[in-house]
């Protein structure tokens, strides 16, 4: 018999209503991490504003995690930057960086 975990964060009360920084993203979810539950809810209702490098940390971290993690009560503007970002890292490499054979003129 398995027994689920569930643990709900509200990330507002946690950090600030205004997620700015990539360390405080990865500080969240090394909070969250922690807690060792097998689902997690991470409530948005007090936050205001996100910043882009916040956005894409927390996406970042969110893949990397081994946890199923749900998003609450996601503001819409926040709700659009994290799509924003999201999509963005999905695009694929037009270049590969370490194929280009440059040489000096």
């Amino acid at each position: 018999m398995s027994i689920y975990n569930e643990m709900e964060f509200d990330i507002g009360d946690h950090l600030s209503e205004d997620l700015a920084t990539r360390n405080g993203a990865s500080r969240f979810f090394e909070l969250i991490e922690s807690s060792r539950a097998d689902m997690v809810v991470i409530n948005f209702e007090k936050v205001q504003s996100i910043t882009r490098s916040f956005a894409d940390e927390y996406i970042k971290c969110k893949r990397a995690s081994s946890m199923t993690i749900r998003e609450e009560n996601v503001p819409t503007n926040v709700r659009k930057m994290l799509e924003i970002v999201s999509a963005s890292v999905e695009k694929k490499q037009v270049v590969n960086i370490e194929e280009l054979n440059i040489s000096p003129l």
